[in-house]
């Protein structure tokens, strides 16, 4: 195990479960180094987000990921709470200068 901590990503988990992904050399070519971390987070909205992302196509794939976040020893799933998601609401609106445009 080495001292790499992970934090998972939506676009990391599809990149990952899906072959015709851009990303999807890159993410698989991290996977050894995210299997050996001392900690990999995620939070249940990259869960939910992930099932809705392959929701059709790569669904049995979504399925097994989503069993195995649970299961993982090194993986720790923060749960979604109510005060969780209105503080990053709340810095989302404090961070006008983020904006793409």
């Amino acid at each position: 195990m080495s001292d790499d901590r992970f934090f998972m990503d939506t676009a990391f988990v599809l990149a990952m479960l899906n072959p015709k992904d851009a990303f999807h050399s890159a993410a698989i070519a991290l996977l050894p180094r995210v299997r050996t971390a001392r900690e990999v987070w995620l939070h249940d909205g990259i869960l939910i987000e992930v099932a809705n992302g392959f929701a059709v196509k790569y669904r049995p794939s979504a399925v097994d990921f989503m069993d195995r976040a649970y299961k993982t020893a090194n993986t720790k799933v923060v749960p979604l709470e109510r005060k969780l998601v209105k503080r990053s609401i709340e810095l989302y609106c404090k961070r006008l200068d983020q904006a793409g445009d």
